[in-house]
């Protein structure tokens, strides 16, 4: 604030006119705007009402969530889309396989171990691998999707959520892994390409082209 005033000042007055004292001038000016600025703190809000706190807007939202599932949309952020619940639900349990002895995805498999027993499995099988398991990660993962949106007709992307899952330290140490692998073939493949490319000149005179 006060290099603006002191641009301000500069520009409106010359070293001398008249033996007008602009230095006077200049306090005032600042001891004026300072206490507007303290008036406008006391009286001006600076944080909005929070929209939840609204109980129309609450009720309204609660009535969306009884009819519809409201999830973010694929490769479009800042976008959401609402999805019918039922239908929602129908695609989960169509991904899943349950209610169907057809199914043609293989990666689910239906088990007759409850919650805590396949959490107990797992920490049994983390130890043996020496792998921790804290205690923020006491869950299993939770599946949903999300539309595609520049697919036609439109499609699901499914999600897995293990932010908090049982077998977190398992997956980044495998997350690990792969990437080494992925980095290191990806090495070897332009380690192949460069020699491919030089016995190809010294016999042909051409370069080798992948």
């Amino acid at each position: 604030m006060r290099q603006d005033i002191d641009t301000w000042f500069v520009r409106l007055s010359p070293p001398t006119v008249l033996g007008f004292n602009f230095n006077m001038l200049y306090d005032v000016y600042v001891s004026l705007v300072q206490g507007r600025i303290h008036k406008l703190k006391n009286c001006v809000n600076s944080r909005p009402k929070s929209v939840f706190k609204d109980q129309e807007a609450v009720k309204c939202l609660s009535s969306l969530h009884d009819k519809y599932v409201i999830v973010p949309a694929d490769k479009a952020s800042n976008n959401i889309v609402f999805v019918c619940k039922s239908y929602y639900f129908e695609c989960l349990i169509k991904e899943l396989g349950i209610n169907s002895n057809t199914s043609s995805n293989t990666t689910y498999k239906p088990t007759s171990f409850d919650k805590d027993e396949i959490l107990a499995n797992h920490r049994s099988f983390m130890t043996s691998l020496n792998i921790p398991s804290g205690k923020e990660s006491e869950d299993l993962p939770y599946l949903y999707w999300i539309p595609k949106l520049h697919k036609t007709p439109y499609k699901e992307r499914y999600i897995a959520g293990s932010s908090t899952c049982s077998t977190k330290e398992l997956s980044i140490h495998l997350t690990k892994i792969l990437s080494a692998v992925r980095d290191s073939k990806r090495n070897i493949v332009k380690s192949f390409v460069y020699l491919c490319s030089g016995i190809n000149n010294m016999c042909f005179g051409r370069t080798f082209r992948v």
